[in-house]
């Protein structure tokens, strides 16, 4: 799923079917996939979610579809499930996006994209909701064991 969602975004991006399917398999077959595996960290395996996410939050400001929000919502809901990690990298990479968008495209900021984005942030927030809040419960409380060093 990795390449494959791989191969679908620089295919758009590109056009180009000989360059995706080169980036979906240097993507799918990654050191970084086999050194996590290999080392138990199953969680930070799963990078299927990354590209799709990143697809779809491309489409939602190049097109004018409600439906790429709330798929972009769905994939960064299901990139955070594996990891909290990529949650904070997607999270960050979305926040260049945009930085770069109104930087450089201004004109492209559109209301229109603004409703769309805030759709998509409101539904991540909606599902992602019932796994974060007992985190940060869990966290102000203090009631937790630190492994860290002292």
């Amino acid at each position: 799923m990795s390449g494959y969602g791989t191969y679908l975004l620089v295919y758009y991006l590109t056009k180009d079917r000989k360059a995706s399917l080169i980036s979906g398999l240097i993507f799918a077959f990654c050191i970084y996939r086999y050194a996590h595996g290999f080392n138990g960290h199953l969680n930070l395996v799963s990078t299927e979610w990354i590209p799709f996410y990143v697809l779809f939050l491309i489409k939602t400001f190049q097109e004018d579809n409600m439906k790429n929000a709330i798929i972009a919502a769905f994939f960064l809901f299901l990139a955070s499930l594996c990891s909290w990690i990529y949650m904070g990298f997607l999270l960050i990479f979305t926040a260049l996006f945009l930085i770069y968008q109104f930087w450089f495209n201004p004109t492209g900021m559109k209301i229109k994209f603004l409703k769309r984005f805030s759709i998509l942030v409101f539904l991540f927030s909606v599902m992602i909701s019932p796994f974060f809040y007992p985190l940060l419960i869990e966290l102000s409380s203090g009631n937790y064991i630190s492994h860290g060093l002292s």
